[in-house]
């Protein structure tokens, strides 16, 4: 998510005033309750940065676009032959997720939330990929499924639905207060309101194709569970909705920072019990991160479980030696298109008034471009870094290797990362964000994260140095897996 200019806070202010202002809980159209979506679009649709602000090199962007459709065509070629929905082998827990959340483990691409729990899982799991490329090697492939092999087969067995939009503008006319909010959002993301309109029937009726294409997957798999990661994606959203609707639990598997400042954590309407786009159960890594679904799911039926981290839990079993001979400072860069941002100049300061005692390992994040990867690179060349500063290791090695041998952690933006430092116990976890601030004050309370105002003037190595270097053992406190899909099939 972007963190620039204070765009998420303003843009949650508005959301979370809204929620106040109206019963957004009761907008529901063809059997789905419209908020989440609007949400979902006034946030991701129009966040800052949301238009390509590199497009200024037109020929640069053609040539990524060109290569993305490329990269489809070639896909679905490759499946013209779809696979029959009869080959698909039942299962007692369903997990989905997307390449983003996939690692390197002994030269196999496995799910760094998924596979470590099937791995020990004693009932039947499998995986479905939702994404439309497939990773070579993939760990454990006899359980591995990409919905996008199964999904014309799906497509073929569904009834063509008609054009709705009629009912959608109809539905509106006779909320005043959904379209005075729909006119309100439409003035602060400078669109017209049609095309607010236009956009929010589109996510209803994808949300409703993938639902019934998930009917027919979940029909033939049986599932007890269903597991997803980012279940705000549209596709995940469908599939909450099957699942609901075949009275399975679902289940969202926390990937990253979750807190104030993120819409799809942060739900505050007034008199609900629930929205049926949101999963059964919130599985989240620690207490801090449970303590903020706690804040508004009182009184609904959503629940929260504290399941630890899979790809944590899994890695520090293997007990890892800090062999550096010099201080390690990981630093983790968030999937943002102005990258100039993501670079501020106390960090650049630090990295050039570093001794050489001191290296720099920027960590981009999974859904960074090479565009944006690039530009990072040259911005450290052009000040003359390079010899602070790697990208090799700290973008080859999983991250809980990395945070097990740092001397220090930066987020510069990459909320998540905070989170994961402080259960591993990097001592010197630095915030250099606001918004980590909103996600972890609890962290920031307890002394396991730090704020540094990249406004105060102040020298940021100097206030790395002063912060004492306690970097405690790792201890695994989390219930076993068996344990926590027993609570939920209770």
């Amino acid at each position: 998510m972007s963190t620039e200019d204070g765009s998420i806070e303003k843009n949650m202010a508005t959301l979370l005033s809204l929620e106040e202002r109206f019963n957004v809980a009761d907008w529901e159209l063809f059997g789905i309750q419209l908020w989440p979506i609007i949400k979902h679009i006034s946030f991701f649709d129009f966040k800052e940065g949301y238009k390509r602000k590199e497009s200024k090199n037109l020929v640069k962007a053609l040539s990524v676009l060109k290569e993305k459709i490329k990269n489809k065509i070639q896909f679905f070629k490759e499946r013209s032959n779809n696979s029959d929905l009869s080959t698909l082998p039942s299962s007692d827990i369903f997990f989905c997720g997307a390449n983003s959340y996939f690692s390197e483990w002994e030269n196999k691409n496995l799910n760094k939330f998924f596979d470590p729990i099937i791995d020990e899982l004693p009932y039947r799991s499998i995986y479905f990929n939702y994404s439309n490329v497939d990773l070579p090697n993939t760990y454990q492939p006899n359980r591995s499924f990409n919905i996008y092999s199964y999904l014309n087969a799906a497509k073929g067995l569904l009834e063509k639905r008609e054009n709705k939009i009629s009912l959608l503008r109809e539905y509106i006319y006779k909320n005043p207060n959904l379209d005075q909010v729909l006119v309100e959002l439409s003035i602060n993301l400078k669109v017209s309101h049609k095309k607010l309109i236009d956009i929010l029937y589109d996510k209803l009726m994808k949300i409703d194709e993938w639902r019934r294409v998930w009917l027919l997957i979940i029909d033939k798999v049986n599932p007890k569970v269903g597991v997803v990661l980012c279940y705000y994606d549209i596709s995940m959203y469908g599939l909450i909705l099957a699942l609901r609707e075949r009275r399975i639990p679902s289940v969202d598997m926390q990937h990253g920072g979750q807190g104030i400042g993120h819409p799809a954590y942060s739900y505050f309407p007034k008199h609900y019990k629930g929205f049926n786009l949101l999963p059964d159960y919130f599985w989240v890594w620690d207490d801090v991160s449970s303590e903020n679904i706690k804040r508004w799911n009182k009184f609904t039926y959503h629940k929260v479980i504290v399941g630890g981290n899979p790809w944590i839990r899994k890695f520090m079993k293997m007990k890892t030696k800090n062999d550096y001979d010099h201080r390690y400072i990981i630093c983790t860069l968030p999937a943002d298109k102005s990258y100039y941002r993501l670079m501020p100049d106390p960090l650049l300061d630090a990295i050039s008034k570093s001794s050489s005692e001191y290296i720099f390992g920027f960590r981009f994040h999974p859904k960074t471009t090479k565009y944006g990867k690039q530009s990072v690179i040259d911005i450290v060349n052009k000040k003359s870094l390079s010899d602070r500063v790697e990208f090799i290791e700290s973008n080859s090695k999983p991250l809980p290797y990395l945070f097990s041998k740092a001397w220090a952690h930066i987020s510069v933006g990459s909320i998540g990362s905070i989170a994961e430092a402080a259960i591993i116990g990097v001592s010197k976890n630095i915030v250099l964000d606001r918004i980590g601030v909103k996600y972890y004050s609890k962290l920031i309370e307890e002394g396991r994260a730090f704020y540094f105002d990249i406004d105060s003037g102040e020298d940021l190595l100097s206030f790395i140095c002063r912060i004492e270097n306690s970097h405690e053992e790792f201890t695994e406190n989390w219930p076993s897996y068996k344990s926590l899909f027993d609570q939920i099939l209770k």
